[in-house]
């Protein structure tokens, strides 16, 4: 089978539209064929690129509707609904455009192999996490409020506001390492990503189990970001094959080779 074939199949595989007898055939001979494996990594990192970057457009382009509809409630009601019809018609039109030259971005990436930037290896395996807020223990007091509500801010996507909440956390307290787990995310999501790698890596330096792994593996994202040297990050999972982020840190090493 010739190499345009095999693509098609990795593609129909990677959007789940391959009939299960294809499916099979087609991971057995991932698991023996070298180069094609290598072109399967290439494509899954840039569909994960692609899925990151068509949902930040839809935030902004969501934003930018709710914020047009608020500014129609001081019209007629017939105005507020034309207006509204309008703005999502633009609005969806807008959105297909944006993912089809998303789509032409990542197939440049996927026909250029390693020669991924970092920063966009980042953007492609970073998500969001699931944010907790303090339940038991040491959950009352000022700093216990403050961290709670600074999950709601984190909740709401306002960053700015909870990085000033998270930053009241003292050291002694039972919330710090959470919190600064939360404020490293919090400066990542507002593009301070060097202030988000030290916040990284001062829960990393805490060996709390909860969080120390999670901390290990966004604060080489937010390393990778910087185009940093991040060869020691790589290294601490990379080299520990039980880390649970291993296979993630070998992909990117690949691409950065």
């Amino acid at each position: 089978m010739d190499r345009i074939q095999d693509i098609e199949l990795i593609e129909q595989y990677l959007q789940n539209t391959l009939p299960e007898k294809d499916r099979q055939a087609l991971e057995e001979r991932l698991r023996t064929q070298e180069d094609l494996a290598q072109e399967f990594e290439k494509r899954q990192v840039a569909h994960r690129a692609l899925d990151y970057l068509i949902a930040q457009n839809l935030k902004e382009h969501l934003r930018s509707l709710e914020a047009g509809e608020a500014e129609t409630e001081e019209d007629s009601g017939a105005k507020v609904i034309d207006m509204s019809a309008r703005r999502r018609k633009r609005w969806i039109y807008g959105l297909s455009a944006a993912a089809s030259v998303l789509l032409l971005i990542s197939i440049f990436w996927v026909m250029s192999p390693g020669e991924l930037q970092p920063a966009a290896l980042a953007e492609a395996y970073y998500e969001i996490p699931a944010y907790t807020g303090s339940r038991g223990g040491n959950t009352t007091g000022n700093e216990a409020n403050d961290y709670n509500q600074a999950i709601q801010e984190m909740e709401g996507q306002n960053y700015g506001s909870a990085i000033e909440l998270l930053k009241t956390i003292s050291e002694e307290h039972s919330l710090y390492v959470p919190a600064t787990y939360y404020l490293a995310h919090a400066y990542y999501l507002s593009g301070q990503f060097e202030l988000a790698e030290n916040s990284f890596n001062i829960v990393t330096s805490r060996n709390d189990l909860r969080y120390q792994e999670e901390a290990e593996w966004f604060g080489l994202l937010a390393c990778l970001q910087q185009n940093a040297d991040c060869r020691d990050h790589l290294a601490t999972i990379a080299g520990n094959a039980s880390h649970p982020y291993h296979e993630k840190a070998l992909e990117i090493q690949s691409h950065l080779q």
